[in-house]
């Protein structure tokens, strides 16, 4: 009898041994699946650093979304980890907007002749007219880029994963979407970018209704100043603007109260509107800022 306990034991500890081993197979199936593939991508002008894109499944949304990331020319040879620029595109645009812009190729370019720090530049996938915000009852871009986008990054490169080493811009809706990003999340962020920032100064119906009242003033990096900054945190700001930009008298004022609250900024202004080649001519005073914004180490990963 002893003998025919011990034995239905071993088949017992037998079938949950294989229960087990199924269920990691199982798992380990799911995870290669859910493993983006990447794909490199080729550029007009050849770079020696590599621009590539892929997707990840983001849980904040519950889909799919795509990035393009550069990689500088020493990322292949190196174990040194890299800090991280964040570029947002535009209402209308998509996450190919800044590589469309020869982003990828003014950066090789920079680092290769010694004028910028290497760097990891990443290009996520915004949506269109998302405003990098949090939607009521739907989509929460905001908190995807924050939490997402990061991590993603993160977990599959090798980055320094500190605010000062991690730097955030965009143009357009995106350097809206970078400016009020980098005021809820100076602990994520340390430097930002706003390039033509789509700042509104009130609530406009003709965005979308939802955006409306006490969530608009959450998104507005003017509200965000005036009523969210804390005494003693850090944040590198720049923000430019064409000088015959529509959008110009919006920027001003969040310049003013960047000013009236003590917020250091770098504030320029260039001859142009607010179109792609007012961005492109100005890609390499964008990559210049956050090269010398960004914090970076030689440490081995």
């Amino acid at each position: 009898m002893r003998a025919m306990r011990a034995f239905a034991g071993w088949i017992g500890r037998w079938h949950t041994m294989c229960a087990l081993v199924g269920w990691i197979a199982a798992l380990a199936v799911h995870s290669a699946a859910a493993e983006p593939m990447s794909t490199l991508v080729a550029t007009p002008t050849p770079i020696v650093g590599t621009l590539v894109e892929t997707q990840f499944y983001s849980p904040t949304l519950g889909q799919a979304e795509p990035y393009r990331v550069y990689l500088p020319p020493d990322y292949a040879t190196s174990s040194r980890r890299y800090p991280v620029l964040y570029m947002l595109h535009g209402a209308g645009g998509g996450y190919t907007e800044w590589s469309d812009s020869f982003l990828p190729e003014r950066a090789d370019d920079m680092i290769r002749n010694g004028l910028i720090q290497p760097m990891i530049v990443v290009m996520p996938s915004g949506g269109d007219r998302t405003y990098w915000a949090n939607w009521p009852g739907g989509l929460r871009w905001a908190d995807y880029l924050a939490y997402d986008v990061v991590g993603e990054i993160d977990a599959h490169f090798r980055t320094l994963p500190t605010p000062a080493s991690r730097a955030i811009g965009g143009l357009s809706m995106g350097g809206l979407g970078a400016l009020h990003t980098a005021l809820h999340h100076p602990d994520i962020f340390g430097v930002v970018g706003g390039h033509s920032p789509s700042v509104r100064v009130e609530p406009d119906p003709r965005v979308a209704d939802s955006l409306m009242g006490d969530v608009f003033y959450e998104f507005s990096p003017i509200w965000l100043v005036q009523h969210r900054w804390q005494t003693g945190e850090h944040l590198q700001i720049w923000v430019d603007v064409g000088l015959d930009d529509g959008w110009r008298p919006n920027i001003e004022a969040l310049g003013a109260n960047l000013q009236a609250q003590g917020i250091a900024t770098t504030w320029r202004e260039f001859p142009g509107t607010h179109e792609d080649t007012y961005w492109t001519s100005h890609v390499p005073d964008y990559l210049s800022f956050y090269s010398s914004a960004l914090v970076s180490t030689d440490a081995p990963a």
